[in-house]
């Protein structure tokens, strides 16, 4: 798998709308911003004591996790707080990223209550910074990592929560009389693919959201209009006003993108999203699927529930070089889902 979980805020229209995609928003403290981001696209902006929790299940993890995202503060915490948060199956909070009242980075032992080590960085100063953290759940001492802007807090080791405790979600936290803004978050570990904990420190990174601008294959059946890759293709997802619908197996659709339109100097992964329900009684399966030249390569099958969710499925090398993506590569690959 290598990436778990990973939003660049770009593809919602209203703060509701990423419920389809997070488990909760905890209260009308945090709202999408279509513009607030690191790059002037979507955000996540929080101004009052309430947490954004991913889904259950989406870290699964017993050895180490990695997770990278820009923050911006607007000043210090009146009160040191858990900031991030990585959590066990029974809710149980076992490691933290914690905010002191000086604004810097704290590595929170939540279990044994301890404050095991502090970052030399302000990053509460009303600035965007770009936040690695490595944290591994075994019993013995390994390295807990965290660097700010590609600066090391901390690199050093110690026994963290419960020996070999599994991870299953995480969740992030703001706080009453301050603005925090999250963008291009990222969550991953060692199973699969890149990027894994051991490359952190990764340095700034940047999520590029684009979408489907033309058909290869159109299998399922549209709701209306001409093509079906302007059924699905909006920026939020519209739910039943347009879509593409497939009963059958072997059903597929797939589609042109837009270009990157950057040139980064390396892209550890894409990340591909989609939408999808079923209204019908039974079970149907659905996969996404990447082609690149001539060579294509399959998602994992996920079962497609009775309300909208999206799903996400890394495709962490092109499946025509099985290396890793260029940009020239990436331009050219087309996306899109089927029925197995």
């Amino acid at each position: 798998m290598g990436i778990l979980f990973s939003d660049a805020f770009d593809s919602y229209g209203v703060t509701a709308d990423m419920l389809s995609y997070w488990g909760i928003i905890q209260s009308s403290a945090w709202a999408f911003n279509a513009t607030a981001g690191r790059n002037g696209g979507g955000a996540m902006v929080g101004t009052a004591a309430a947490a954004i929790v991913s889904r259950i299940g989406v870290l699964n993890s017993n050895t180490v996790v990695g997770a990278g995202f820009w923050m911006k503060f607007s000043a210090a915490p009146a009160a040191a707080y858990d900031f991030v948060n990585y959590v066990r199956s029974d809710g149980v909070v076992q490691g933290a990223l914690r905010l002191n009242t000086s604004g810097q980075l704290v590595m929170r032992d939540v279990p044994f209550s301890s404050d095991r080590f502090t970052g030399a960085t302000n990053v509460c100063d009303n600035q965007w910074h770009w936040v690695e953290h490595y944290l591994t759940m075994t019993n013995v001492s390994l390295s807990q990592k965290c660097y700010v802007d590609g600066i090391t807090q901390w690199n050093t080791g110690f026994n963290v929560g419960s020996a070999g405790a599994t991870l299953n979600y995480v969740y992030l936290s703001a706080q009453a009389s301050r603005t925090v803004t999250i963008d291009d978050f990222i969550v991953f570990d060692a199973s699969n693919g890149a990027p894994i904990p051991s490359d952190i420190p990764l340095g700034p990174r940047l999520m590029t959201t684009i979408r489907g601008n033309g058909d290869v294959a159109t299998g399922f059946t549209r709701s209306s209009g001409a093509s079906n890759f302007s059924m699905v293709n909006e920026v939020a997802a519209d739910g039943d006003a347009t879509y593409n619908e497939g009963t059958t197996s072997g059903d597929a659709d797939l589609f042109d993108y837009a270009n990157l339109g950057i040139n980064p100097a390396s892209i550890n992964a894409v990340v591909a999203k989609m939408c999808v329900e079923n209204p019908n009684p039974g079970t149907i399966n659905v996969r996404q699927a990447v082609k690149s030249v001539s060579t294509t390569t399959q998602g994992s099958t996920i079962v497609a529930s009775s309300l909208y969710n999206t799903f996400a499925q890394p495709f962490p090398v092109d499946p025509n070089t099985s290396a890793a993506w260029t940009v020239s590569g990436l331009d050219a690959a087309q996306f899109g889902y089927n029925i197995p």
